[in-house]
């Protein structure tokens, strides 16, 4: 049985979230989806304790980091997993159609 892994959201990634809901929920005239996108994007995260190598490795950081890309939605949640620590970080969280490989 594999361990399970801890969830951390970067301060980049906590504000990255906050910044869409916000869009769906004032731009768009949206709340409850806002509501909704935000749970959904959480609950994904979390269930990356359990497998956390479940999506291919996408590229190496400036730190050597593997980084891997998770979609949900129209959004992909950009993390590393350290196996030492038992830890997935979650580093960022765009929109899917923007140029993710520059923003690592």
């Amino acid at each position: 049985m594999a361990s399970s892994f801890s969830v951390d959201f970067s301060e980049e990634a906590s504000r990255d979230i906050r910044n869409i809901c916000k869009y769906v929920d004032i731009k768009l005239n949206n709340p409850s989806a806002a509501s909704n996108l935000a749970d959904k994007i959480t609950a994904s995260a979390i269930s990356l304790a359990s497998f956390p190598k479940r999506y291919k490795v996408r590229k190496t950081s400036l730190d050597g980091e593997a980084v891997r890309y998770m979609p949900v939605d129209n959004f992909v949640l950009i993390y590393y997993v350290d196996d030492v620590r038992h830890l997935v970080n979650i580093v960022r969280v765009c929109y899917g159609k923007r140029d993710l490989d520059k923003l690592i």
